[in-house]
């Protein structure tokens, strides 16, 4: 354990941690070792632990049509692999090979679990590094993708229409309690945990092409559909994509809501749709809190940032599929 703590208080991903949170990290975590050319895990498999690297590189690779391979990125020192898939407990979405003689730290998907769900602060505190560790990739993958398509900035779209979204405070009655009850974004929740989360909440109503987020600006909060489909998108010249189709129980506008930028996309109702607005203020009074249910409240939020993630690789994907160079995607 002892040098596991050493390692991790000196690296940058950490550095927001206190000494006695990186302590807990530092007990569940033990050492590693792969040969070069050996496999981490590869796409498809169920995710079972976080790796920290300490010496060497790895590559993460994602298959492409035709048995070809997209290098997505490498990892060296101090990277961290494995945490997304980790905290919403899904399938690896890539491969990770070593490309040199590699070693460093594990933790297992039990242990990280049962760290999360705890109720001291440094759990929460390590809730919270693997959320923001998600929006951050989230962030450069959105990036990546409009470079490869050109994106130069804000624009006007065809489907765009001036009509605002209509707000509304009310509480929600039984039945709709029941709907958002059983979305997956509620997954867990009781009906009478699910009122107590949503009664807050502004509720708004847009018919279809509305701007809730436009491109270059910050949301005024997360968008938790209840009803309909919110889609967001990147524009190039003459090329567009979608890097997100949010149907009920899923969100939209994390980026500069979750983070600190501005809006990469702009978000729009693909259908008449009825949302859910976690206002920034509101968001950040949930990170702070040592409620059991606002702490599941944002383990929700930032599980479904590691949706927002793998819906985002998917265009990239199809743009190294058709020949296209999307470029490196940094640190995955």
């Amino acid at each position: 354990m002892n040098d596991a703590l050493e390692f991790l208080l000196g690296r940058p991903l950490f550095a927001d941690l206190d000494a006695e949170t990186v302590r807990h990290l530092a007990q569940l975590m033990v050492p590693f070792s792969v040969a070069a050319g050996e496999t981490l895990f590869q796409e498809g498999e169920p995710s079972q632990h976080m790796y920290v690297i300490e010496h060497g590189r790895i590559a993460v690779t994602d298959r492409l049509p035709g048995d070809r391979e997209l290098r997505m990125g490498e990892l060296g020192p101090g990277g961290v692999i494995g945490e997304m898939a980790l905290l919403r407990g899904i399938a690896h979405g890539a491969t990770a090979v070593a490309i040199e003689p590699t070693d460093g730290f594990v933790i297992g998907r039990d242990a990280i679990g049962a760290l999360t769900t705890r109720s001291d602060a440094a759990s929460r505190r390590v809730a919270e590094l693997i959320g923001r560790r998600a929006t951050l990739v989230l962030r450069r993958e959105i990036e990546t993708l409009a470079r490869s398509l050109g994106a130069t900035g804000p624009g006007g779209d065809a489907m765009s229409v001036d009509a605002p979204a209509q707000v509304r405070r009310a509480a929600p009655d039984a039945g709709e309690l029941e709907h958002l009850a059983g979305l997956p974004f509620f997954a867990g929740f009781d009906v009478e945990e699910v009122g107590a989360v949503v009664g807050p909440l502004e509720r708004r109503w847009a018919d279809r092409g509305a701007v809730l987020v436009a491109e270059g600006e910050r949301p005024e909060g997360l968008l938790l559909v209840v009803h309909g489909a919110v889609e967001a998108t990147l524009r190039g010249p003459g090329v567009a994509a979608r890097v997100l189709l949010a149907g009920p129980g899923r969100c939209a506008g994390h980026l500069g809501t979750l983070d600190d930028g501005d809006s990469p996309v702009v978000c729009r109702a693909r259908e008449r749709c009825v949302v859910l607005v976690v206002g920034r203020e509101h968001l950040q009074a949930l990170r702070v809190s040592d409620l059991p249910l606002d702490r599941r409240l944002v383990r929700a939020i930032y599980d479904d940032v590691v949706g927002a993630v793998e819906q985002a690789q998917r265009p990239l994907a199809r743009l190294a599929a058709s020949g296209i160079d999307p470029g490196m995607l940094g640190t995955p």
